[in-house]
């Protein structure tokens, strides 16, 4: 086995829980990276939803209306003069030609009912036409506000994404200068070794790096720890207390993720611009703030 160099008058403990730390934090930057990877390319918007139809129907509604009226008022208007028209001929052919030009204005009057009567079916026509009109402009612009509301969360997310991109790029330099610092052999590098190795060294297992990487080995070939995060919980009552740090730092990151993945989830269901309270932004607002503290 190759021998792991500790820095001179250390505790390897302290060296040892940073990398496990960092560890822990990868993971749960590439689950939650999975996670927006996934509603990138699968979320698509729901034309069938009730977003924003309220808003579109109060607006048709007026509009539709004052259109009504202003389309109304004309027709109004043409019955009103010929209705004068006709009480004036009325008069005047009654005083003037009682006996000739009496048939003529029972004709005019007879005109007039018709003319209004089409006046009036005229109006209702024209009303029911604009009234579908601006239902149909209503749906249309009710489509387009809901593809615009997800086009805003497509792009935020994909701003989070590539914060997050970052955050992960940032934090796997620095464990990997981590390492280097503590030369560590690459076998023992990544978060299940690593999780052992800060076990035996928290538990007083084992007094050095040395020591617990010697354990390490004797264990994974006895099949007393395991050597992936795969099915651990099923392993878990098997490993018994051996990799409960391990344990536990999976748990926290599914925890996390899925935390984050429901907040993804209401928020791609809202179609809204993802908001600075939503647990995805606070989440790396704070990689990003500890990232910012660390020197490699």
């Amino acid at each position: 086995m190759t021998k792991e160099k500790i820095p001179a008058g250390s505790y390897p403990a302290g060296y040892i829980k940073e990398l496990y730390e960092l560890e822990i934090s990868v993971l749960e930057q590439n689950k939650i990276l999975d996670c927006i990877t996934y509603h990138l390319t699968n979320d698509t918007p729901d034309l069938k939803k009730e977003a924003g139809r309220e808003a579109v129907k109060k607006k048709s509604l007026s509009e539709t209306f004052r259109a009504a009226f202003f389309l109304c008022v004309p027709c109004i208007l043409i019955i009103l003069i010929i209705s004068a028209v006709t009480a004036l001929f009325n008069s005047v052919s009654k005083e003037l030609l009682k006996n000739v030009e009496a048939g003529l204005a029972g004709s005019i009057s007879t005109y007039y009912k018709i003319t209004v009567v089409l006046c009036i079916i005229v109006c209702v026509f024209v009303c029911y036409m604009r009234i579908m009109q601006d239902r149909d402009d209503a749906e249309k612009n009710r489509v387009i506000l809901i593809q615009n509301h997800f086009q805003d969360y497509k792009a935020s997310l994909q701003f989070q994404y590539n914060i997050g991109r970052q955050n992960l790029i940032r934090t796997n330099q620095i464990l990997e200068a981590r390492y280097n610092t503590l030369d560590i052999a690459h076998r023992y590098r990544g978060l299940v070794p690593i999780a052992s190795i800060y076990q035996y060294l928290s538990d007083g297992r084992c007094l050095n790096l040395e020591e617990a990487c010697d354990l390490y080995e004797s264990e994974s070939e006895q099949g007393l720890v395991a050597r992936d995060i795969d099915n651990l919980e099923e392993r878990q009552g098997r490993t018994g207390e051996n990799q409960s740090m391990l344990y536990n730092a999976v748990k926290e990151a599914d925890h996390t993720y899925t935390k984050i993945r429901a907040d993804i989830q209401r928020l791609a269901d809202e179609a809204r611009i993802i908001p600075p309270e939503s647990e995805l932004r606070k989440y790396n607002a704070v990689i990003s703030a500890q990232l910012s503290a660390e020197n490699i």
